[in-house]
């Protein structure tokens, strides 16, 4: 066990061969039993062998008592247990490594767990945001949604929506239409194109420092940002608007591609389907020949009129006008001749009216007019303004000058508008039948 020759390791004693890390205690056990305050003990501990390695060894000491003490004999049983000593050492090793081993993947299970519950938090709020957008009337309105539910997106992110501006002399710019998180990324309310490397390219702009060469123009105010984003949203194959993200300085990395690409899509098709209600909206209230709103939009703007005029105790005044003699004309002139003439009053009505006084093509050669705050006396001075409009209209039927076109007009109006909306329409209806009978092109009020 030692490596000690027999006569060689008579001549040392146990303190000598002890590791000293185990002396002190084997010592102490061994002058217990001599003192006979025990009998026995017993210890796993380690000897120097010859060669100075280090054996692992079970030691078993029993005192034989003897008529006195110093008398007494003591014998010791030693077993080598290096091997079970070294298959403990390696398995606790192995506990060691499969303890971090189990912390590292619990740590790696926790944050991964984190992630999903984070982008679980993510993907509910754009379901919420995309809900929203499903019922938004049009491109406006779905960048306020935008604008309101983006913070719970992106919660340390700034931004703002941008539409592309429909003015032809604002070509090539877009216009902000909402923003969130803190003072807009733009020093102004424009964006032009060439500010902005996602408008150029077409695609995903995306910086994770200011210092970034490729930093967008119109970001450079914002001296402390940090991760910046650019999303061009496009309809039909063309961009309409435009995502600006920004995130303060080392307050949070840009999100995924994949997100980013996702969101492009989502808000993409929300601004397609919001323009193609807004369509659907405007064709339903727009009569498709004059482009003046149709009979629906007619009573709903009436109803509401005649609502604001209870509320306000204001005056509200209707106008109906007919074209003279239209059916005749139609029959002699033809029904395109019938139809450019109806285009042309109603876009004189366009040019003439004031910007608080709507015109309607009411059904067939007929037009409505409501005038809100407008009194008998202001209604009666419009109505005569439209008609002296619509009798100087010169009218060019592809090289063929049409005839004259002239107009009868009805004019009612209420002061406290005290009844229902359809009595001042009958009343109108009733003065343009007094209109007509006085011999046409003239203005009648109701009596």
């Amino acid at each position: 066990i030692t490596g000690y020759p027999k006569a060689e390791l008579l001549k040392l004693d146990f303190q000598t061969i002890t590791h000293p890390e185990d002396l002190s205690k084997d010592q102490a056990l061994a002058d217990q039993v001599i003192r006979r305050e025990i009998d026995t003990y017993s210890m796993e501990k380690r000897y120097l062998r010859k060669d100075g390695s280090v054996v692992w060894i079970d030691l078993f000491v029993s005192r034989l008592a003897g008529p006195a003490p110093a008398q007494d004999r003591f014998v010791s049983v030693i077993q080598d247990i290096s091997q079970r000593k070294s298959a403990e050492q390696k398995l606790a090793l192995l506990h060691t490594e499969l303890g971090q081993r189990v912390r590292v993947r619990t740590l790696e299970l926790q944050e991964s767990n984190d992630r999903w519950q984070q982008r679980s938090q993510l993907m509910a709020a754009i379901g919420e945001m995309m809900s929203l957008l499903t019922t938004a009337r049009d491109a406006a309105e779905t960048c306020r949604i935008v604008a309101l539910t983006m913070p719970r997106i992106f919660p340390r992110s700034e931004g703002a929506m941008y539409l592309r501006e429909t003015n032809e002399a604002q070509a090539g710019s877009y216009i902000q239409a909402a923003d969130w998180g803190g003072p807009a990324p733009l020093t102004g309310k424009f964006l032009a194109e060439l500010d902005c490397w996602a408008l150029r390219r077409g695609q995903i702009h995306c910086v994770e420092t200011y210092e970034h060469s490729l930093r967008c123009t119109h970001d450079a105010p914002r001296q402390q940002s940090g991760a910046a984003i650019c999303l061009p949203l496009s309809v039909d194959g063309h961009i309409v608007s435009l995502l600006h993200l920004a995130w303060p300085r080392g307050q949070a990395q840009a999100p995924e591609q994949v997100l980013l690409r996702t969101l492009q899509e989502q808000l993409s098709l929300a601004l397609s389907n919001s323009r193609l209600r807004a369509q659907l909206q405007t064709q339903a209230l727009t009569d498709p020949l004059t482009e003046l709103g149709n009979r629906r939009s007619f009573e709903a703007n009436l109803n509401s009129a005649y609502a604001a005029a209870r509320r306000l105790h204001s005056p509200l005044s209707l106008l109906i006008l007919d074209v003279d003699h239209f059916k005749s004309f139609n029959d002699r002139m033809g029904h395109e001749a019938g139809d450019l003439v109806l285009r042309q009053v109603g876009a004189c009505l366009r040019h003439t009216l004031r910007e608080d006084e709507a015109a309607f093509r009411y059904g067939g050669e007929e037009f409505v007019v409501v005038l809100q705050k407008a009194d008998a006396d202001a209604a009666a001075r419009c109505a005569e303004r439209i008609r002296l409009a619509v009798a100087g209209l010169e009218i060019n039927d592809r090289g063929r000058l049409l005839p004259p076109v002239t107009v009868s007009i009805g004019v009612a109006s209420c002061l406290e508008c005290a009844d229902r909306p359809e009595r001042l329409l009958s009343d109108a209806d009733a003065a343009l039948y007094r209109a007509k009978a006085a011999g046409r092109n003239c203005v009648k009020l109701a009596a």
